[in-house]
């Protein structure tokens, strides 16, 4: 590895600085990581409300069968539904790019105050959406409460790498974590809810055999009510997650050493690491689109307890939280690349494998489920790390929500994947089909040239 001058700067004021620190009385020291640790939670309190998207496969099931029966169109399917969470990742991706310029043009709690207002409105608006049919719910959950997610989705993370510099995967990690947290609370929120005394689907479609839907009016008459809980709720942790964001501007002591890395939108759409990135990240949500939608009805054709599915959604949801964190320490310690081949390779084996759950009963799909989410959630801590590392901080908020656009293909193509392959050949060939996408990933990953200590040195 070799240094130019700029980068020996960085080495001198990161020494300045560190033996600046040493002099810091404790109590100076405690209150400077103590407004980092705050920034941090705060981040960690807007993705626990961002964490809503994760539901969807829960909640699913009783929309459909709510609008099927009291609603328009009555024949709505699951992999119609599917739709809805497509059309959000698309919404999500687009809206990524905004608050990430939002962010930097007007400070993060611009972007995330903006992303607030859309996703707690968007589900408030849910309930008169339900009520009246497919295509409005589709455009008020679809796209008003992805919008929301997706202004406040990058900002976050991206202060909390200004707070902790040496420690961006971890960061990321922790604040994003609230995915998963918030998936856990409001997937049992909505069981609880909606269906308290665990009834099971009771009417099978003529037209797609094995597909049940409910139709016990004690479940239906809860699901518009539901989203007014929901957004009370969304709406409490934004407040207090905004009140506790801070903004901070890198002083030259505290800089890690790629801040003098920074790498505008337009030059690092010419370099081939960022499209590398952008195709694995793109169709590694393709897989988590589909499997998030759909794990339920999957296990219903094999599992008769509404409770339990919904248990496993619960599982996933602490995966989710807990792979955040795990392996953004690990991407820290050992290597970002070897992290994301990792995890890459062990949603591959899951993918293939996933087939074998119905001789293998519920207990194998909910370890299956907890492991591919685990492995998923762990690479949503390793992707922002990598593009901050390499193509700098200055302008992560924007080069990443340029980043987040490839899940608009992903958005696209996941409602595709539902209704062509697994109607046409099942849930096998549906599983191979993911688990061929994520293999040919994790191979060019091991060939794929990162260098995990500074990308431009």
């Amino acid at each position: 590895m070799t240094f130019n001058s700029q980068d020996n700067n960085t080495l001198l004021l990161n020494k300045a600085g560190m033996e600046e620190f040493q002099k810091m009385p404790l109590k100076e020291i405690v209150k400077k990581n103590f407004r980092g640790m705050l920034v941090v939670f705060g981040g960690f309190l807007i993705e626990v409300a961002n964490g809503f998207t994760f539901t969807f496969g829960n909640l699913a099931p009783y929309v459909v069968s709510y609008i099927r029966l009291r609603s328009t169109p009555s024949d709505l399917t699951d992999q119609t539904m599917s739709w809805v969470f497509g059309l959000g990742y698309v919404v999500f991706a687009i809206t990524t790019v905004f608050g990430g310029l939002l962010a930097e043009r007007f400070g993060s709690r611009v972007a995330v105050l903006l992303g607030a207002v859309c996703l707690s409105g968007g589900t408030f608006l849910c309930y008169p959406a339900v009520l009246q049919g497919f295509t409005l719910f589709l455009l008020v959950y679809g796209v008003v409460m992805n919008a929301g997610m997706g202004f406040s989705y990058v900002p976050p993370f991206t202060v909390a790498q200004m707070w902790f510099p040496n420690n961006k995967a971890l960061a990321t990690g922790l604040v994003i974590s609230g995915f998963g947290v918030g998936s856990l609370i409001f997937n049992e929120v909505q069981t609880l809810y909606i269906n308290p005394d665990n009834l099971v689907p009771d009417f099978e479609d003529p037209s797609d055999p094995g597909i049940m839907y409910f139709t016990q009016k004690e479940i239906l008459d809860n699901v518009p009510n539901c989203f007014i809980v929901l957004g009370v709720s969304y709406s409490v942790l934004q407040f207090f997650g905004l009140l506790l964001m801070k903004d901070k501007k890198v002083e030259s002591s505290e800089m890690s050493i790629n801040n003098n890395v920074d790498v505008p939108p337009k030059k690092m759409l010419k370099t081939i690491l960022f499209w590398q990135l952008y195709v694995f990240y793109g169709i590694e949500f393709l897989v988590v689109a589909f499997i998030t939608s759909l794990y339920k009805a999957y296990g219903q054709t094999f599992i008769d307890d509404d409770h339990f599915l919904a248990g496993i959604g619960s599982a996933t949801c602490v995966a989710n939280a807990i792979g955040r964190v795990i392996f953004g320490y690990v991407g820290d310690r050992f290597g970002l690349k070897p992290t994301l081949g990792a995890l890459y390779a062990a949603f591959t084996v899951i993918c293939f494998t996933m087939p074998l759950c119905p001789y293998g009963g519920r207990w194998m799909l909910l370890f299956w489920l907890f492991i591919a989410f685990l492995a998923m959630a762990g690479t949503t801590a390793i992707f922002p790390a990598m593009t901050t590392l390499s193509f700098g901080e200055k302008r992560a908020s924007s080069n990443f929500g340029i980043f987040c656009t490839s899940v608009v293909f992903s958005g696209a193509l996941a409602p595709l994947l539902a209704t062509l392959l697994e109607q046409s050949f099942g849930w096998p060939v549906t599983f191979i089909a993911c688990g061929l996408l994520l293999g040919g990933c994790f191979l060019a990953i091991l060939i794929m040239k990162f260098n995990e200590f500074n990308q431009h040195s």
